[in-house]
C-alpha cells in the first residue's frame, strides 16, 4: 500500500470520526435542551406550589385570628345567657311569690267579705 492510499484512508477516517464528533455535540445538545427543559417545568411546579402553601399559611394565620374573635364573641354571649336564666329565674321567683300573695290577699278579702 502506498503512502498516498493510506493518506487518503486517513483522511477519510478523520472526516468518519469528524461527524461522530459533530453528530455526538448535536446529541449532547439536544440532551441539554431537553434537560433544561425539565429543569424549568420542575421549577414552575415548586414556584407553583410555594405559592400554594403561602396561601395556606396566610388564610391559616387569617382563621386563627378569626376563630380567637369568634371566641371571645361566644364567651361573651354565654355569660350574657348565664345572666339572662338568672334574671329570668329571680323574676320568675318573684312573679311566683307576688302571685301566690296576691290569690292569698284576694282570697282572704273574699271571706271577710263574704263571711265564710
Amino acid at each position: 500500500m502506498s503512502s498516498e492510499a493510506l493518506l487518503a484512508e486517513m483522511n477519510v477516517e478523520l472526516r468518519h470520526l469528524r461527524e461522530d464528533i459533530a453528530e455526538l455535540k448535536q446529541e449532547n445538545k439536544e440532551r441539554q435542551d431537553k434537560a433544561d427543559e425539565s429543569r424549568a417545568r420542575l421549577h414552575q411546579r415548586v414556584d407553583a406550589m410555594a405559592d400554594r402553601v403561602g396561601a395556606i399559611e396566610g388564610s391559616h394565620r387569617m382563621m386563627t385570628g378569626t376563630v380567637a374573635d369568634m371566641k371571645q364573641v361566644t364567651d361573651e354571649v354565654r355569660r350574657w345567657k348565664i345572666m339572662g336564666m338568672t334574671s329570668l329565674s329571680i323574676a320568675g321567683i318573684g312573679a311566683a311569690a307576688f302571685g301566690a300573695t296576691f290569690s292569698d290577699t284576694i282570697r282572704w278579702v273574699l271571706k271577710a267579705l263574704l263571711g265564710r
